[in-house]
């Protein structure tokens, strides 16, 4: 036998000795990956064999190796080839067990998963139950179950989880409130149920204490005709921006319930979506809010009739605009104060943004004293009833307009009592002349009516 065939057969047993072995691997692995190790195989067995003849070559100086000559010529070949077949069954070896770590973690996290939907499930439950407590501790582990959904990185399964909180916010109670002093135990139970989800809406939209964005950013929060009732329904300090959508389309507080977003930041391509909402009961306040970078709001056929109307302080800049189109402002609920309460805008600045009253009734007394107008736009075709106050108001800057101002009855007219105007604001108004102290004027006949232009009086 020559060496050639002898070099051939050696080949011929180390190719048969690793295929079986990659039949066995091939038998055992039947997923996509034992494809893979079959195919490191075959290319092993190729490397095998170059080397095998590489290393024949080598020992015979660029030719084959004589077996007259060197009758143990394969002893040393063998010796080089086999440590590479060890290398090579090496190799598959770790192959072999980075597929069981894989398929171990796999597992590990569909048990994961299944998991985390058993506890929704359990949550459903919980705030199906006929137990207020029950519900109650049904809303922190469902907000519980979002936040690991959100802390995976799957934010699908936490929006489902924050939706169904909303849905019952959004369900009408079985036993609808009275007056509170009559409410029975269970009013009382799914009142504080309500005001809850509420609350955990609001921790879950304010900024953590070191600044980071607030843990739901970014989610979607159907409470369109949601009625909020019985209690305070607290949104303080929430931040809306980063595509948070807050949606509270025809939604309602009655029955004492009052919304309050004091010191909420709306911004960017945050939405805020409260056309057709009615505000009776306890009512709104926006008291501190600030409205900016573009940001849209539209108070669009929105009913003010609550205890309390505010937005004191509220600032509106950087491009922001917002507009009370077609909404009225009345205390007719069954709840208000004998007297009518004020629509309260004290010490609003507008800088950069947009404030505008369009076709807006105003059936009750607003005060806008110490308004500050920077910049921007100030718009107030609003339809008066009764007195409107910009004591110590300030324009400085911008474009400001009473030109459309409606005065719907005898009680209705404009105070600007101290209010200071800048030589370079122009105030449009159906007035000739400078900014008045009152419009429409008192008879000549009062003493204490001030002339025209006297606004320090």
């Amino acid at each position: 036998m020559t060496p050639d065939v002898r070099a051939l057969v050696v080949s011929a047993v180390i190719t048969v000795l690793v295929s079986a072995v990659a039949w066995q691997v091939l038998e055992k692995q039947r997923e996509r990956f034992a494809f893979q190790v079959g195919a490191w195989v075959l290319a092993g067995v190729g490397l095998l064999g170059f080397a095998f003849w590489g290393f024949a070559l080598l020992l015979g100086n660029g030719t084959f190796p004589n077996s007259s000559e060197d009758p143990d010529w394969a002893r040393p070949v063998m010796t080089a080839a086999i440590p590479a077949a060890g290398l090579l069954g090496g190799s598959v070896a770790v192959a072999i067990s980075i597929r069981k770590q894989r398929t171990s973690e796999a597992s590990e996290e569909l048990a994961v998963v299944r998991a985390l939907r058993e506890r929704f499930n359990t949550c459903a439950g919980q705030l199906a139950h006929d137990s207020a407590a029950v519900r109650l501790a049904g809303v922190y582990a469902l907000a519980a179950l979002a936040d690991d959904w959100h802390e995976r990185g799957d934010r699908k399964e936490a929006q489902v989880c924050i939706d169904l909180l909303c849905a019952y916010q959004r369900t009408p109670r079985l036993e609808p409130l009275d007056e509170p002093s009559r409410w029975t135990p269970a009013q009382q139970g799914e009142t504080e149920v309500r005001t809850t989800i509420s609350r955990v809406i609001r921790d879950h939209l304010v900024p953590t204490q070191h600044g980071r964005s607030p843990a739901w950013q970014g989610y979607t929060f159907s409470l369109a005709n949601a009625v909020f009732d019985g209690g305070v329904h607290l949104f303080d300090n929430v931040v809306i921006d980063e595509g948070t959508i807050l949606d509270l389309r025809s939604a309602r507080t009655e029955n004492g319930g009052l919304l309050s977003f004091r010191g909420a930041r709306f911004s960017g391509d945050g939405i805020l979506a409260i056309e057709s909402a009615t505000f009776e009961g306890g009512g709104v306040t926006f008291e501190g809010a600030v409205f900016e970078d573009q940001t849209k709001v539209g108070f669009a056929f929105v009913h003010f009739g609550g205890e309390v109307t505010t937005f004191e302080s509220v600032q509106i800049k950087s491009g922001a605009r917002v507009a009370f189109f077609r909404s009225n402002f009345n205390h007719h609920s069954k709840y208000a104060a004998l007297e009518p309460n004020e629509v309260n805008f004290r010490n609003v600045v507008i800088d950069g943004g947009r404030l505008q009253f369009m076709f807006t009734h105003l059936e009750t007394a607003a005060v806008f004293d110490r308004l500050h107008m920077m910049d921007g736009e100030l718009r107030f075709d609003a339809r008066l009833f009764k007195p409107v106050s910009f004591t110590e108001a300030r324009f400085d800057g911008g474009d400001v307009s009473f030109a459309h101002t409606g005065f719907l009855s005898d009680e209705a007219y404009l105070h600007f009592g101290g209010a200071t105007c800048s030589d370079t604001v122009v105030i449009e108004g159906p007035w000739d002349g400078v900014l008045p102290f009152r419009y429409p004027r008192m008879s000549k006949s009062d003493p204490e009516a001030p002339e025209a232009g006297d606004l320090d009086s």
